[in-house]
């Protein structure tokens, strides 16, 4: 028996019917067939081979679907873990941490060296356009869009309390001694 378009219903129901039959599978046979007809329909030059053959390689693509449809063809089978809550209060920590990430943007997006620059910083941090892009958008080279980038990511810095070089003191709150403020006369005028 050759399949045809003719036939090919015909030759798939045989199919799920060997499989059905293997596997004591029978609630799955009108699955199996219509899963045997895709397969036998999408690989037309298979329809050549000895019937033997063909019946295998059919039978075979309905046991990998159903072992793909139940996770049974995973290289690591799936494990049972416990519940780990301070991975969860970590990622509730992340979130924190981009929304304070946001605000140092926003604000640094306000400061009076980036404002006259804004649109092009949102440009950039919107990714969606290559330096060159930008520049030519908005009528710079990239060397100079290069430049207002560098300068917005120094402000951020700059606005970042975790990484920035200075630290603002209320020196009326210091309780230093009077050689201390002699050195730092400038602080103490």
């Amino acid at each position: 028996m050759t399949v045809t378009d003719a036939n090919v219903f015909d030759f798939a129901q045989m199919c799920a019917r060997v499989y059905c039959k293997r596997h004591n599978a029978w609630s799955q046979l009108d699955d199996a067939t219509q899963d045997a007809c895709l397969y036998l329909l999408n690989n037309r030059e298979k329809w050549a081979l000895p019937k033997s053959k063909l019946i295998n390689r059919t039978v075979g693509e309905l046991v990998r679907n159903y072992q793909k449809e139940h996770g049974l063809r995973r290289k690591n089978r799936p494990k049972k873990v416990d519940l780990n809550l301070s991975k969860i209060e970590d990622r509730r920590s992340e979130s924190q941490e981009v929304d304070s990430r946001r605000s140092i943007v926003e604000r640094a997006l306000g400061q009076p060296d980036v404002a006259p620059y804004k649109a092009i910083v949102q440009d950039l941090l919107a990714c969606d356009a290559s330096f060159s892009a930008i520049a030519k958008k908005h009528g710079l080279t990239k060397a100079r869009i290069s430049q207002i980038f560098k300068l917005f990511k120094s402000v951020c810095q700059r606005l970042d309390s975790d990484k920035s070089g200075a630290v603002l003191v209320d020196v009326e709150k210091l309780d230093l001694t009077d050689a201390e403020k002699e050195k730092m006369r400038l602080f103490f005028q």
